[in-house]
């Protein structure tokens, strides 16, 4: 996943994690090798680089995906997509809204994608207003999944829209806002009337904003185990530590998200404080797509084998 991650931040133009500028080439191609023999180790690996092929708009890769099973029909246990069923050219469809694609957006729906509300989120967090338009005229009218999207995706404009448009989920608007670490729209939440600070909280520490870890505890979060999984998940060592300063003690739970975040230095801390729901942390690895840490999770007695053909088919 460590591949996937690195070409993510460097095709999006964000500051790259591990890749110099030299290297950037040198990437793309493992990236388009790995996707021409098909090397992926996991199906939620297969759903992340799909979504995000559609959101580049490569259409040559695109083609060489068709026939790749990628849908991914249940991600009630996926954080931010709780209540979605997303089939694979829906998927392409949020990812190509997000990119603001028109011509890879029309593919998708001749492909047979059909989830406006899903296409309206992605337009709203990638903040392209005439993709936004486009799905309502298709239909969609979720304007709190709008919402949503535009506050993770720290777009002002279109969280207005949403909000003319009749959006009025403060709490899941402030979730989105505290994921894409926007205090802008935080504070826009807020004013609107935004209570739910453990929710705030949970989301936020995905982000490691600081400034807006402190604002949800003053305003009363006290899920410091809920932040403990998250922060173990996005890899904030000061923010784990933190945590615990407050009063996390779940460690199972920590270790659950440290080993869906692919991050080894945090499992090993959980299993120092105590952790040891092996197949808690089983899962995460399998969901995360971390063979290595899956390893770790079955040397240590995980006994949920079922998971590993369910995320690693052959």
């Amino acid at each position: 996943m460590k591949l996937v991650y690195d070409v993510w931040w460097t095709l999006f133009c964000q500051e790259p994690k591990s890749l110099k500028c030299q290297g950037v080439c040198r990437m793309w191609k493992e990236w388009v090798d790995m996707l021409n023999l098909k090397q992926i180790y996991s199906k939620k690996e297969k759903e992340w680089i799909w979504k995000h092929v559609c959101w580049i708009g490569n259409i040559k890769l695109i083609q060489k995906w068709e026939d790749l099973d990628v849908s991914y029909l249940k991600l009630n246990d996926d954080w931010y997509y709780y209540h979605y069923s997303v089939s694979k050219w829906n998927w392409g469809l949020f990812g190509a809204c997000q990119g603001g694609n028109r011509e890879l957006v029309d593919l998708m729906i001749e492909k047979g994608a059909n989830d406006w509300d899903w296409g309206l989120n992605g337009a709203c967090r990638g903040g392209k207003r005439e993709l936004a338009d486009y799905m309502i005229e298709k239909g969609a009218n979720d304007w709190d999944s709008g919402l949503c999207g535009a506050c993770c995706g720290g777009n002002r404009e279109l969280a207005d829209y949403m909000i003319e448009k009749g959006a009025n989920n403060w709490d899941d608007g402030l979730e989105g806002a505290c994921c894409g670490g926007n205090l802008d729209l935080v504070n826009l939440m807020i004013e609107k009337g935004a209570t739910n600070w453990n929710d705030g909280l949970f989301s936020v520490c995905y982000s490691g904003n600081l400034d807006l870890v402190n604002l949800m505890i003053e305003k009363g979060a006290t899920n410091w185990n809920g932040g403990l999984f998250s922060v173990c998940y996005s890899g904030n060592l000061d923010l784990v530590n933190l945590m615990i300063e407050k009063g996390a003690n779940n460690w199972d739970w920590g270790l659950e998200g440290a080993c869906r975040g692919g991050k080894r230095e945090l499992a090993d801390y959980m299993i120092e404080k105590g952790a040891d729901h092996w197949n808690w942390g089983l899962y995460g690895a399998c969901h995360g797509g971390h063979i290595d840490l899956v390893n770790l999770m079955i040397e240590k007695g995980a006994t949920n084998g079922h998971l590993i053909a369910e995320y690693f088919p052959s």
